[in-house]
């Protein structure tokens, strides 16, 4: 049917590798990320023993020309996105699949990043800290009360609170 495949022998180690072939003048990319295997020790188990490994990773190679690697961890069905852009941006989303939290990291080219937190209970933070080490997080809670927080590189900072009534304090 025309189609080749290759086999490759690799280390038992965490690693990420890329590999690229070449044939009847066409080329592809396929990258592999391998989570080293490590055994249980020893013991007995009244279960049994189960051949289902501890994470699972995936990776993708989006149209955008970005690569996301999807990594679950099958005890505890905590789930890693890392997103990887052309620009040098990197986005990471972890989502804890005991308490259902998810925090999306961005980290930036610049040395800049964005973090946004949501817990299980709806409250959300969100933190941005420029290339000079400013930063500005925003907490919500699910009452409705805001608190903002500015803290710059100098140790200059200010926090702003709005209550669910909407009443404003500021502490600079």
């Amino acid at each position: 049917d025309g189609s080749l495949s290759w086999t490759a022998i690799l280390p038992n180690a965490t690693a990420t590798y890329t590999f690229t072939a070449t044939a009847g003048g066409e080329t592809t990319t396929c990258t592999v990320s391998v989570t080293r295997y490590t055994p249980s020790s020893g013991g007995s188990s009244s279960g049994g023993s189960s051949s289902r490994p501890s994470t699972t990773t995936e990776t993708v190679e989006n149209e955008d020309g970005s690569t996301t690697t999807t990594v679950t961890n099958n005890r505890t069905d905590t789930v890693t996105e890392t997103t990887e852009y052309p620009d040098g941006t990197t986005t990471t989303v972890v989502t804890d699949g005991e308490t259902g939290a998810v925090t999306e990291t961005t980290q930036y080219p610049d040395g800049s990043s964005r973090v946004v937190e949501t817990g299980a209970d709806g409250t959300v933070t969100a933190a941005e800290t420029d290339a000079d080490g400013n930063t500005t997080q925003v907490s919500e809670g699910t009452d409705g009360a805001v608190t903002t927080t500015v803290a710059r590189a100098d140790g200059g900072s200010s926090v702003t609170t709005a209550d669910p009534a909407g009443r404003v304090t500021a502490e600079v």
